[in-house]
């Protein structure tokens, strides 16, 4: 991450507020901040000074709104090095099959449709210098169960979409990679229960530490994005009790 320019999408809280704040922390030269929370960027920016950031608060899944960023980007600074596309939400209550038409669409244009505007407008600030981009799935996207048929569908899709990404290392430098971790403790959690609760079997895995925090995953995407070596490779990260480990799902997942 030192000396380089690096944008983070849903930056105002959770995962990406944790990698932004890693990433300062290495020695980036300036951060980018994504989120369609305004406040929350404000708060996040504050506490990252000395670091230079820039925020934009910004629905991605609004072509028109994220190209005008991306401009502003090219004009202030020419180029980016590195991309975390960590937007991300749950479909909440209720689960499928009773979901609605309006939560079905509203997870498939933030976790899909969204990441891959992001990625589509961030390639060419990137083909000179090649780079790095991070894609935030789930294990979710590999492991199917019914309550998650909306948001488990949307993170398989950005594993196939990140694999489909392997030949850019070779064509034009940039490497996209994936993340797929486990449950993760965020304000998310409380989207899956009743009247802004933790559904009770998630509750029984949180007090059994069998949840990761965002610092873990933002230090595991980190240094995903910095290996080299890897491209269109789709990582799982998975709490276990009393440590975390990292397998490799590779493109056979």
């Amino acid at each position: 991450m030192k000396d380089q320019i690096v944008l983070v999408t849903g930056a105002a809280s959770g995962i990406g507020r944790a990698i932004a704040e890693d990433a300062a922390g290495l020695g980036a030269a300036r951060l980018i901040l994504l989120d369609l929370d305004r406040d929350g960027l404000r708060v996040v920016a504050s506490e990252l000074a000395p670091a230079c950031v820039d925020t934009y608060a910004v629905d991605i899944t609004q072509p028109q709104a994220l190209e005008a960023v991306f401009a502003s980007i090219r004009e202030q600074h020419g180029r980016l090095d590195t991309v975390f596309n960590s937007a991300g939400i749950q479909a909440g209550q209720p689960a499928w099959p009773d979901a609605t038409p309006q939560q079905i669409d509203l997870v498939i244009r933030v976790n899909l449709i969204g990441l891959m505007y992001v990625t589509h407008f961030a390639i060419p600030l990137m083909k000179q210098r090649g780079g790095s981009i991070l894609n935030l799935a789930s294990v979710s996207g590999l492991r199917a169960y019914l309550s998650g048929a909306i948001y488990g569908p949307s993170k398989a899709a950005v594993i196939h979409f990140t694999k489909c990404n392997e030949s850019l290392a070779e064509s034009h430098g940039i490497r996209v990679n994936a993340l797929c971790p486990g449950m993760v403790n965020t304000p998310f959690l409380s989207k899956t229960g009743t009247d802004g609760k933790i559904a009770p079997w998630l509750q029984e895995k949180l007090n059994t530490g069998e949840v990761l925090s965002p610092r873990d995953v933002a230090q595991a995407a980190i240094r995903l994005a910095e290996d080299a070596g890897k491209a269109g490779q789709c990582e799982v990260l998975d709490a276990h009790p009393p440590g975390n480990q990292t397998a490799s799902a590779g493109n056979g997942s």
